[in-house]
């Protein structure tokens, strides 16, 4: 399939973001094509982070589209969500997903507060992405910094294909960290597989170590040079980063030089490459870069009950329960050093998050979710109950602070008369 973007077909949207076109999507566009060495990130929205997705008029996608290079469509899903697909070359998709989370965060870059979004993923792939006994799955969460990552344990079918649903849970900049290391992960394999079919595997000494190992997980790919236009593209002469161990290179020196390709490219749009000494420079491929993304009009900031709406939409109540609080009876939740906090977390084993964006001048959002890994509580009931014991107690500590409040203002006045 030719790797250019407009050879798949566009649907239009209405201003409102839902899709004029109620036909699905067909199940090759979902899982890609045979011998499509584009990259495919499947995102699970609600209809109101839809909505932003589009813009007035289809501007914001349409923008998006003409800036990252990428084919990026959505459709109607059940249950008042959409599917959106994103479509191109490895460095093209990372791009975009950083340009469609800044749009859902509010129009910025910044780190504030808890940032999510719903990843699909291949039922038959996903096994890659959770690791034996979910020991790569909780690489994932460590390594990028996020809060929360977990993955239905059932798939789901999405106009007829089974898919499962990731859920990326942290800071902006986490969630972008996590989404790049699961597409890396599968770029691993697939250049692996496609090395292997060559006659020409990683090099002795890379292989089951540099090239699978942690060290190698969250870095860019890019430093791998093989014949696939999904990835940049070093010149002609250039040498294979893995092949400079046959040259004497110390393992752990190519694995920082591949971090650093990745960088300066991701970064700087600088393409960096490895030749031999003598050797000519033929037809270098530079890699255009792309001006940041600057969305037409600032959307206005959600309020506490429509960004708790959202998160229900987006979470099931088995995984996550969130409400809010008067900001100055945080203290109290937090504890000194955090220690109230802790015994919250450890007496109920949840999760608890305190956001420090306030909503409306004097509210705070407190998110409860589920612990994962060999401490999670297995049965979703027993889950749903331990939220329920912990929102309560939680409660019972604002009421304790405000009976000491009131209790105060008693005794400062009987003080004056």
């Amino acid at each position: 399939m030719d790797s250019n973007t407009s050879t798949l077909p566009k649907r239009s949207h209405d201003s409102s973001g839902d899709s004029s076109d109620a036909k699905r999507f067909r199940p090759d566009e979902i899982l890609g094509s045979p011998g499509d060495d584009r990259v495919i990130t499947r995102l699970l929205m609600s209809r109101l982070e839809f909505s932003k997705l589009i813009g007035k008029g289809g501007s914001t996608i349409s923008h998006i589209r003409s800036t990252s290079g990428v084919n990026c469509r959505g459709t109607n899903m059940e249950d008042d969500s959409r599917l959106v697909l994103i479509v191109g070359p490895f460095h093209n998709v990372m791009r975009a997903f950083d340009m469609i989370t800044e749009i859902l965060n509010n129009g910025t870059n910044m780190d504030h507060g808890v940032f999510s979004v719903s990843v699909l993923l291949e039922h038959s792939k996903a096994g890659k992405i959770v690791g034996a006994k979910g020991a790569t799955i909780q690489r994932i969460q460590s390594e990028s910094g996020c809060g929360n990552i977990r993955i239905e344990k059932e798939p789901k079918e999405y106009s007829d294909v089974q898919l499962r649903k990731l859920a990326i849970e942290g800071t902006l900049s986490a969630v972008r960290r996590a989404h790049y290391m699961v597409h890396d992960l599968y770029a691993q394999d697939a250049l692996y597989s496609a090395s292997k079919a060559s006659g020409n595997a990683y090099p002795h000494g890379l292989q089951g170590q540099g090239a699978y190992s942690n060290q190698f997980a969250a870095q860019p790919h890019t430093g791998m040079q093989m014949s696939n236009p999904g990835f940049s593209q070093s010149p002609e002469g250039a040498l294979p980063f893995p092949s400079l161990v046959q040259h004497g290179v110390q393992r752990e020196t190519v694995v920082q030089l591949s971090e650093m390709k990745g960088y300066l490219s991701r970064h700087f749009g600088l393409n960096l490459s490895i030749f031999k000494e003598g050797v000519m420079i033929n037809k270098p491929q530079a890699i255009p870069t792309m001006a940041p993304y600057k969305p037409p009009a600032s959307p206005e900031k959600l309020s506490l009950e429509d960004t708790i709406s959202l998160r229900k939409q987006k979470a099931p109540a088995h995984q996550e329960m969130c409400f809010g609080v008067p900001k100055h009876y945080v203290g109290g939740i937090i504890g000194k050093s955090g220690n109230i906090l802790k015994t919250l977390q450890s007496e109920y084993n949840v999760r608890v998050h305190v956001e420090k964006e306030n909503y409306g001048g004097d509210k705070r959002l407190v998110v409860l979710s589920a612990v994962v890994g060999v401490e999670a509580i297995a049965d979703d009931n027993e889950k749903i109950n331990a939220f329920l014991r912990c929102h309560q107690r939680i409660l019972a500590i604002i009421q304790e602070q405000e009976q000491t409040a009131a209790a105060n203002v008693v005794d400062h006045g009987e003080a004056h008369m």
